[in-house]
């Protein structure tokens, strides 16, 4: 699995740019739309730079890069970019690397470009609402929780978590279905306008406005089903001594609900199947970082646990997406 230094150094992330700050006081949407008007362009024209301006705002993602790759939309946008330059929206950042430079939003260009991305997916919200309304939102959960990272500008980038959700749909839970449902409402997202593509398309950065109200959308979603996937990742973590101390484990098991009383419970069960030992129960600080127990038959506790924990979430998530 590619770390993510290297993703980094092959995406543009180490070169910390300077963002230009911007010589003119700060403007309104409608502002920028009357001095493009004064200028001579048509409504459409106006239409036309303030997507390319969302594109911009949307594909920057975090200051630490270089923004949109101009290879990424130099063909579609380069007209519209130098009228957003020329307007001090948009600037440069150059790059050392296979990207030699990338557009970003200056300090006027990103007041701007927040203000129209709001009313741009109030505009448009219903028509995205009624898609996702298709999918169960125990799915939704679980693509936009695994898939994507925020930013500290509010974004989300799928610049890493990328990575972690395909092993965790195609190794773990085994669901080529659900990577398949999911890689649809990617490209829906970008066809919306919320998200952009970047770097040849590596990448899928969501714009801040849409998150805050994916973040809303799902956020009364609740089974227990729901945790089962994170009890999961950490006994299979475990018994592959990505986890080896029961302080670790304890701990990442209570993120998803699931106590030590519960654990033990678990682990006498196992042991009674020959597939662990007993559970130790370490809980005094001198003992707290030993393993609490120890997995005798591999391929049966996995085996296992995926019948307990995985199989179930498979089943949740999946419920209800025959016509997706």
């Amino acid at each position: 699995m590619e770390t993510e230094e290297r993703v980094k150094a092959e995406l543009g992330g180490d070169e910390n740019p300077e963002v230009a700050e911007s010589s003119e006081e700060i403007i309104t949407l409608e502002d920028f739309k009357k001095e493009l008007a004064e200028e001579g362009y048509s409504p459409l024209q106006i239409s036309d730079i303030l997507e390319a301006l969302r594109v911009v705002y949307i594909g920057q993602e975090k200051p630490e890069t270089i923004g949109v790759p101009h290879q990424d939309v130099d063909e579609l946008y380069k007209t519209k970019l130098e009228i957003l330059m020329r307007k001090d929206m948009v600037h440069t950042v150059k790059h050392a690397g296979a990207y030699d430079y990338g557009y970003r939003c200056t300090e006027k260009g990103e007041a701007v470009a927040r203000e129209e991305m709001q009313r741009f997916l109030n505009e448009n919200l219903e028509r995205i609402k009624k898609e996702l309304d298709l999918y169960p939102k125990k799915l939704l959960k679980f693509y936009f929780d695994y898939s994507y990272q925020r930013t500290d500008s509010g974004h989300l980038t799928s610049r890493i978590s990328q990575l972690s959700f395909k092993y965790a749909v195609q190794k773990l839970i085994k669901a080529w279905d659900v990577l398949e449902i999911c890689e649809r409402l990617r490209r829906k997202l970008v066809n919306f306008g919320v998200a952009v593509e970047t770097f040849d398309k590596k990448i899928t950065v969501i714009a801040p406005e849409f998150a805050d109200f994916i973040e809303e959308y799902v956020k009364e979603v609740y089974a227990e089903e729901t945790n089962y996937y994170g009890v999961f990742k950490t006994l299979h973590d475990y018994a592959n001594r990505r986890i080896t101390e029961r302080e670790e484990l304890v701990k990442r098991l209570s993120r998803y609900n699931f106590t030590e009383e519960e654990l033990i419970e678990l682990i006498n069960e196992t042991s009674e199947l020959g597939l662990t030992s007993e559970y130790t129960d370490y809980s005094d600080e001198e003992n707290a970082k030993k393993e609490p127990f120890a997995i005798l038959d591999y391929e049966g506790f996995i085996a296992y646990i995926e019948e307990r924990f995985a199989i179930p979430f498979k089943e949740a998530i999946l419920e209800n997406t025959q016509n997706l």
